[in-house]
């Protein structure tokens, strides 16, 4: 979805359309902006904790 917002259509093929241009006018391809799986793991690693999951979902099961 966010690509989509990004390249302004859901028209667009991702492996030969550009989602932009540069400032200089080159084109910008999503495989240039996309995370690699290492990048994503690491933020996981860094902020996705067990402790994050009993905050958010504490009062999720609870009657009031």
């Amino acid at each position: 979805m966010v690509a989509y917002a990004i390249a302004g259509t859901v028209n667009i093929n991702f492996e030969t359309d550009p989602v932009g241009m540069d400032q200089e006018g080159n084109p910008v391809m999503l495989r240039d902006i996309w995370p690699s799986r290492d990048e994503v793991a690491q933020v996981v690693g860094q902020f996705v904790t067990p402790a994050l999951f009993t905050e958010f979902y504490s009062n999720t099961l609870t009657r009031n």
